[in-house]
């Protein structure tokens, strides 16, 4: 599968709700142009989405997204969500959000 990067509230709101639907595992990981962690980290969440074809990724970025009743949750970026069959199974935001983190996190939702 692909890494999904929702332009707007609805599109996010609507495809996050059919990917929890229809997809075995889903990674949300929440991001912002201007956070600094966030540009260190992409790079890992993108060779994630790449390496692990059986899940479903959304890069959000919680500016262009301020309209979503997840987003509005958000108090710290970078955060991830990691979902299995429809149920948030773990998740990690802030200073812990280390290269391994990603890694450890993905194994364990697949496991």
């Amino acid at each position: 599968m692909s890494c999904m990067e929702p332009k707007s509230s609805q599109e996010f709101d609507t495809s996050l709700d059919s990917a929890l639907e229809n997809d075995p595992y889903v990674v949300v990981y929440y991001t912002a142009v201007w956070c600094g962690p966030c540009r260190a980290i992409a790079p890992v969440f993108s060779n994630a989405s790449i390496d692990n074809p059986k899940v479903r990724f959304f890069k959000v970025d919680i500016d262009q997204n301020q309209g979503s009743k997840r987003v509005g949750a958000i108090s710290s970026v970078p955060k991830f969500e990691f979902y299995k069959n429809g149920t948030k199974v773990s998740e990690f935001s802030g200073g812990r959000a280390s290269p391994a983190n990603p890694q450890k996190h993905l194994a364990d939702l697949q496991a």
